[in-house]
């Protein structure tokens, strides 16, 4: 069903609101999806094909180099789901409309569906499921206390519980994250401005959640001042 690009953050306003589950806060369980497996496929035969068998490329995901066997122009998003089996970010359009797929490519939001993997050479990409060591490392957290931390984002959204069909969440996390680091207390406004003007698109949320994100972002904008969960 066709989504208006104003149905969104602009027209919302703040009320206690909520949702059920939280599974994805973390990162998604969820396998890597038919579509893109075949898209990484194809993209790795016609590399094959082209180049007698092609180099490997190096990333940096979540501070771990990890080597990758797909075609240079390969979307970043399915070499993170299908060849790294790094699953958090989702194919929701394809066309950088929705921000299901965002990453964090140092420190900035990113649509991964239309991001080469080349364009991440030299970069530290972040995703859901490194958000816990990213902010670990920049509150100095020991080892034993960093393994038991999830980032303030993703605490917020559990209090918040602002997960429907979490669907769309990981891209919210993320543009929260970017958000948060570079502004520490931000209203109501310039989070609905973030979320709406500042990509490519605005995120999109199919189960309207817009409320509650918005909550959830000042919330964990609390929970970043005082040093994490309390």
């Amino acid at each position: 069903m066709p989504i208006a690009p104003n149905a969104g953050f602009a027209d919302r306003t703040v009320a206690p609101s909520g949702g059920m589950g939280y599974s994805s806060v973390a990162g998604s369980a969820n396998p890597p999806c038919a579509a893109t497996t075949v898209m990484t496929a194809r993209h790795r035969d016609e590399a094959g094909a082209q180049s007698g068998g092609g180099s490997m490329l190096t990333i940096t995901v979540n501070g771990k180099k990890r080597e990758v066997q797909s075609a240079e122009d390969t979307p970043l998003l399915y070499v993170l789901r299908d060849e790294l089996d790094v699953t958090s970010p989702q194919f929701g359009c394809g066309l950088a409309q929705c921000g299901a797929c965002s990453v964090l490519l140092d420190g900035k939001e990113v649509r991964s569906c239309i991001t080469p993997a080349t364009a991440a050479a030299g970069k530290e990409i972040t995703t859901l499921e490194g958000l816990p060591d990213r902010w670990a490392k920049q509150q100095h957290l020991s080892a034993a206390q960093a393994a038991k931390t999830l980032h303030p984002v993703q605490e917020a959204w559990i209090e918040q519980q602002v997960h429907l069909c979490g669907f769309c969440q990981n891209g919210m996390m993320i543009k929260a994250t970017e958000l948060l680091e570079s502004k520490q207390n931000p209203s109501v406004e310039e989070i609905k401005d973030t979320f709406t003007n500042s990509g490519p698109s605005p995120h999109l949320c199919r189960c309207g959640s817009y409320v509650a994100i918005i909550e959830a972002v000042r919330f964990a904008s609390t929970l970043m001042a005082k040093g994490g969960a309390q």
